[in-house]
């Protein structure tokens, strides 16, 4: 079984590609600032969030 991650990998890979993993922090700058700053990645098409 391969995880959500692997699969993305196998994906961009596929399309010849690297993966686009936006980075935000954890509450920054606000906790609704960072909520906005999540959907406004997600609006633009990245392909994974991370969240520290």
């Amino acid at each position: 079984m391969s995880t959500p991650l692997a699969q993305l990998f196998k994906k961009t890979q596929s399309e010849n590609r690297a993966a686009l993993i936006a980075y935000i922090p954890a509450g920054y700058p606000t906790q609704e600032g960072c909520k906005a700053v999540i959907d406004a990645f997600a609006d633009s098409g990245v392909d994974a969030i991370e969240i520290g």
